[in-house]
């Protein structure tokens, strides 16, 4: 099978993000399968989706380091340069109320589940005249839950961008939320 596209996904040693990856390989994808703590899974999936016919390379990146977040796309794009699609699942999930949250927990937040994937979508436009960009949200952003404050707030930040980027970026880059 020859691939003519190359999707990054974000968070994809586990959980949704490997479930994804999967169904794009099955697309016909050149999948590349970020990770940070998740290797082994990632390189596991790797082969799994290799074993099936298809495309798959780890790209491991720790998304608070902003140096390395900001030459991620670059360098994929360098090795991969039919990248045609952005999916940012990453995110960290911790519990916390307004009253009970932190600066640390606001800031974790804040870099993993915002400011990487700006970085990220920044960069990838920058890089590739066309494609698409998948933010996964959460249904709870709308109920304004707040049993995961930092988390919902970096995910309602995340979804604003979201809709901005929409707009900037049309009509050769489709931006998204899910």
């Amino acid at each position: 099978m020859t691939t003519k596209k190359t999707a990054i996904v974000t968070g994809a040693g586990k959980r949704v993000g490997a479930e994804i990856a999967v169904r794009l390989a099955q697309l016909g994808y050149h999948t590349v399968l970020h990770c940070n703590t998740s290797i082994k899974e990632a390189e596991n999936l790797a082969v799994l989706i290799r074993a099936e016919g298809g495309f798959a390379s780890v790209y491991p990146c720790d998304l608070a380091d902003e140096k390395a977040v900001t030459w991620m796309i670059p360098n994929i794009h360098k090795d991969q340069p039919n990248v045609t699609l952005l999916i940012n699942n990453a995110s960290i999930f911790e519990p916390s109320s307004f009253l009970t949250s932190t600066d640390e927990s606001f800031d974790r937040h804040m870099n993993i589940n915002f400011r990487a994937p700006y970085i990220l979508m920044r960069e990838f436009a920058r890089v590739c005249p066309a494609g698409q960009i998948i933010n996964i949200l959460d249904t709870d952003i709308v109920r304004n839950a707040t049993s995961h404050f930092t988390y919902l707030l970096s995910k309602k930040a995340l979804a604003q961008l979201t809709t901005m980027a929409a707009l900037e970026l049309a009509p050769n880059i489709r931006v998204n939320g899910i």
